[in-house]
């Protein structure tokens, strides 16, 4: 996902388990699987990878495997990518984004790491053969979706495939202590428009873009003041008109361009104020954002859609969660009330409930792997 997502947040993400694993003294390498079309987009694919590898020390543990499109493997050959899979205690297929080849499956170590709790959960309720003939070649199956099997959870359950829940690991001290005093705003980095992907289900149309969302408290700076600041992509002249007006300040996501930038950014705001998308909030899955379990890393108040999350974590200090105006405002208010107290708080929950010790073992604790 590092070169179809080439953004900061995407490295972060990912990193965060290839390095989280290495701590745990697992000899971890990132491999991304590609099909294309111009072996040129590769070779630069494969620059993007080694930058973001190098950063965290991982020069020579990668590889951009493209030889099902150009017959090139980048970073390493092919014979020591089939090796490692050979030899691997175990493959994460995080989001699901590789193709379940037999070099992969037939070690039988293939592990399905679902980050959307909605695409693989649709195919497999809509009886889609693809869905159920990729997963199974799976020897586990997790998801972000921690609320999923639940009552309260919408997300559809076949009981076809036993999704684990898991969520975002994260490693504490890339994040705290932060760099300088806080900016006083709230802040969040994302797409604002992205029309796609949307799902008619049971009846209903579930939304992936979140600026139908935050039409939902796009009051909120007249109820809190002017503390809060987007750091937007995909988005319009008039939508930055729309929400300047509104008292939200706006800036292009492309400045926090390098995962520095973006890491003491987040690292230098208030707190966080952010909403989820429809798919995960209407449906109750309980997913979590990893951008958010960042802020929470360091040191800085999540104020966020309920997703069903609180289910599972912690919330009211350093971490709450919202359905309405009313609920986001209250919450904005305790933060900016005593900032401090709900950092320290924030950076609890990180510890406790997303720190790569914790989440990372307890995902290999139940892997039942030959």
């Amino acid at each position: 996902m590092l070169t179809r997502h080439p953004v900061p947040g995407m490295v972060w993400l990912t990193m965060q388990y290839v390095e989280g694993l290495r701590r745990l003294g697992y000899d971890s390498y990132y491999v991304e699987p590609r099909a294309g079309h111009s072996s040129t987009d590769f070779a630069e694919s494969a620059a993007w990878v080694e930058r973001a590898m190098r950063r965290f020390g991982f020069e020579d543990r990668w590889a951009l495997d493209a030889r099902y499109a150009d017959d090139r493997c980048y970073g390493r050959t092919g014979d020591e990518l089939a090796e490692l899979y050979r030899t691997a205690d175990v493959i994460l297929n995080l989001h699901g984004c590789a193709k379940a080849i037999p070099e992969l499956y037939e070690t039988g170590r293939l592990v399905y790491v679902g980050t959307d709790p909605m695409v693989m959960e649709v195919a497999l309720a809509e009886g889609d053969p693809a869905a159920a003939e990729y997963l199974v070649r799976h020897a586990a199956t997790f998801t972000w979706g921690e609320c999923y099997g639940t009552p309260t959870c919408r997300v559809p359950h076949t009981g076809e495939f036993a999704f684990l829940p898991t969520r975002q690991p994260v490693i504490i001290d890339h994040w705290f202590p932060h760099r300088g005093p806080a900016s006083g705003y709230f802040t969040t980095v994302g797409n604002w428009r992205q029309g796609h992907r949307d799902y008619d289900f049971l009846g209903e149309r579930f939304t992936w873009s979140k600026d139908h969302e935050f039409d939902k408290v796009l009051a909120l700076p007249s109820r809190c003041g002017e503390h809060f600041e987007l750091a937007l992509a995909s988005y319009e002249d008039a939508d930055r008109i729309r929400l300047e007006s509104n008292g939200w300040r706006v800036r292009p996501a492309r400045e926090l361009a390098t995962v520095d930038t973006y890491r003491d950014y987040i690292a230098g705001s208030l707190a966080e104020f952010t909403i989820a998308k429809e798919q995960y909030a209407r449906l109750r899955s309980g997913w979590f954002s990893d951008r958010s379990a960042t802020y929470l890393a360091a040191g800085r108040p999540v104020v966020t859609s309920e997703t069903g999350f609180s289910d599972h974590l912690p919330t009211g200090e350093g971490l709450f969660a919202f359905d309405d105006l009313d609920e986001a405002a209250r919450a904005c208010d305790a933060v900016l009330a005593d900032p401090e107290r709900h950092g320290a708080a924030a950076l609890q929950i990180a510890r406790e409930y997303f720190g790569y010790d914790v989440v990372l073992t307890s995902l290999l604790d139940r892997l039942q792997l030959d």
